[in-house]
Formats: structure tokens, C-alpha cells, sequence
């Protein structure tokens, strides 16, 4: 059977070259005596039945792209609580409007212009 651990181990992921990106590789081999490997892995070894040894590759290849989904969604809860983390908390009684930072005489960016009153 496919435990967890085995199939974490048979992954190959890896980021794109641009690092736009995450990359599962699956390497599935199907030899002349009709046994299956994916990533180096014997599938269905123990089946002397070939469709046996099929969908044993497939469920493993299933498992293989839940876990990769996985693997994506515990990266970006990471990567955004990283960047939730190191941007600037604001408070919204804090904040100024245009006009509000005019009446109060505070320079104000471009973006608020000044009203002509």
C-alpha cells in the first residue's frame, strides 16, 4: 500500500527556473516484462495481473498530485503570512483623508489633490 511517507519520498518537486512557479515531475516507466515504475518506484510489484499493476500506478500518481496540491496550498498560507507579517499595520482611525490632512495643515501625496475652496 501507499503510505504517506512513501509517496512524499517518491516526489520529485522542484521550483521553475524563473522561480514563477512549482514543479512536480512524474517519471512513469513501463518495461518489456510489464511491471510499472513511477519516479524509480515499483508499482503493482505484487499483482501478477497487469491491469492490477496499472491502476496501482494510478492511485500512486493520485496520491502523488494531492499531496503536491498540498504541498502548494501549505506555500502560499506560508508565503502570505510572510508578507502579512512584514507590511505595515495601519490603523484606520490613524488614516487621513485629502481634506482632512489640509485642514490640519500636513503635507499631502499627489494622490489626495488639495481642493480649490
Amino acid at each position: 500500500m501507499n503510505n504517506l511517507e512513501y509517496v512524499r519520498k517518491c516526489m520529485r518537486i522542484k521550483r521553475t527556473l524563473n522561480d514563477a512557479g512549482t514543479k512536480l515531475t512524474i517519471e512513469f516507466t513501463y518495461y518489456d516484462d510489464g511491471f510499472v515504475s513511477i519516479n524509480g518506484s515499483p508499482r503493482g510489484d505484487y499483482t501478477p495481473d497487469e491491469a492490477e499493476r496499472w491502476l496501482a500506478s494510478t492511485r500512486f500518481v493520485m496520491q502523488m498530485i494531492e499531496e503536491f496540491r498540498n504541498h502548494i496550498n501549505k506555500s502560499k498560507t506560508s508565503a502570505a503570512y510572510k508578507v502579512q507579517r512584514s507590511a505595515p499595520v495601519f490603523q484606520a482611525s490613524a488614516r487621513r483623508t485629502g481634506q482632512q490632512a489640509h485642514n490640519a495643515g500636513v503635507a499631502v501625496p499627489a494622490i489626495f489633490p488639495r481642493s480649490q475652496s
